[in-house]
């Protein structure tokens, strides 16, 4: 048999004059390859990250805010109860008196201003067990260590405040005073002692303590 000439002819065409099909090529191998997409990974890494940061950055801020609203709201809550036409005494722990002007009240402190405040003084009569005292409003100020007229008080040495009435004894005694000394207080700085203070009573008393030297004597 001739098996060469059943060879396909190169014009396409087999010694019987029939057409030869082409060998057909796959798809794949005809179309152009695909470029790979890039990968987003890092990106979509960075932009989550981001957000992440913004989120907590805000929700951080909102909750200082909120912290610090609450605080601030605490703190003054109590200031609404200060009569600001009138004047307040403050006790502290140590039985020691205050009367003043309440400027700020927080949890952690008083602020005092335009003090005043008493002064027991006591007096011996012949009879060493018979003594009489007074009380004289005091204003700060013309003491040795010359304070200022402004007390920031500690609250924990706060035990109770209370605003005071017009037509009190106290209130009248500082209204008096402030009548009498209208240029304000004038200190003795040769002496240390403060010019005449106005008393609770009504009376004028020397308004620094003076120091006395008590001695008992027994009678035969």
């Amino acid at each position: 048999m001739d098996f060469v000439n059943r060879a396909p002819s190169q014009n396409g065409h087999n010694r019987a004059g029939a057409p030869v099909a082409a060998p057909q090529t796959s798809q794949a191998a005809s179309m152009p390859p695909k470029k790979a997409a890039p990968s987003a990974t890092p990106f979509m890494h960075s932009k989550w990250l981001r957000g992440s940061a913004m989120l907590l950055l805000f929700s951080l801020t909102g909750i200082f805010l909120l912290v610090m609203g609450i605080l601030y709201v605490g703190g003054n809550r109590e200031l609404k109860y200060v009569d600001t036409k009138e004047y307040q005494a403050v006790f502290l722990t140590n039985n020691q008196v205050y009367f003043g002007h309440i400027h700020a009240l927080t949890d952690g402190y008083v602020d005092l201003q335009n003090i005043f405040y008493l002064n027991n003084q006591s007096s011996q009569t012949s009879n060493a067990t018979n003594a009489s005292s007074s009380l004289s409003l005091v204003k700060l100020g013309c003491e040795v260590h010359g304070p200022q007229d402004e007390m920031i008080i500690n609250r924990s040495q706060v035990s109770f405040w209370e605003n005071l009435r017009s037509n009190g004894q106290v209130a009248t005694a500082i209204g008096t005073w402030i009548k009498q000394n209208p240029n304000g207080q004038t200190c003795n700085t040769s002496t240390g002692s403060t010019t005449q203070s106005t008393g609770a009573g009504g009376s004028t008393t020397p308004s620094t303590p003076t120091s006395t030297s008590n001695t008992n004597s027994t009678k035969q």
